[in-house]
């Protein structure tokens, strides 16, 4: 092969190595190419937090499925990171700055939407959504005059203060449905 034919192939193979060099620095350093606004944009990131766990996220109606790298075994591990796509908790990356609808769905509650703007270089937070749910069972714990309520941290037990010719302090079992008393203490009335 002659001098010329190598510099007539070779011209090609550098032109190619650069175009494909440059798009992958441009994608390592956060850039995505937005086709609405037909140029390379950085991207920004959701993180979304919910209670209860595993509610599935829809953006702009479309719902956001487990990434490949994901499902691999060793690589949240290796990196420490939390789960990057699919059910709560999970942090959304490379999102082309815009303006989204989130909606955040679990059986048996009420769904969360609203519209969030994501910001180039910046991470939008959702850090502890609530879910309600749909159709609550609502029971009278007590007839008694209710003065005041402390719901425990783990959301498991309650304590409420019953204000009557007595003043009681009580306890209550969520999960269990079982009241117990802990101070009883006559008032001055």
């Amino acid at each position: 092969m002659t001098l010329k034919k190598r510099i007539i192939l070779s011209i090609p193979l550098v032109i190619i190595f650069a175009i494909v060099g440059a798009i992958i620095i441009l994608y390592s350093q956060g850039y995505r190419y937005d086709f609405k606004r037909k140029k390379f944009t950085k991207t920004g990131v959701l993180f979304i937090n919910s209670s209860p766990e595993n509610a599935l996220i829809k953006l702009n109606n479309k719902p956001l499925e487990i990434a490949w790298y994901d499902k691999i075994l060793f690589y949240k591990r290796l990196f420490k990171v939390t789960q990057l796509r699919g059910p709560t908790p999970t942090t959304i990356n490379n999102l082309i700055p815009d303006q989204y609808e989130v909606v955040v769905e679990k059986e048996g509650y009420q769904k969360w939407k609203k519209k969030l703007d994501i910001e180039a270089e910046k991470i939008t937070l959702v850090p502890m959504l609530q879910l309600f749910l749909k159709n609550p069972e609502i029971k009278l714990i007590q007839k008694a005059n209710i003065s005041n309520f402390w719901l425990a941290p783990n959301k498991k037990r309650m304590v409420y203060l019953v204000k009557n010719k007595l003043f009681n302090l009580k306890e209550f079992d969520i999960i269990n449905k079982k009241e117990s008393e802990i101070l009883k203490k006559y008032s001055k009335i």
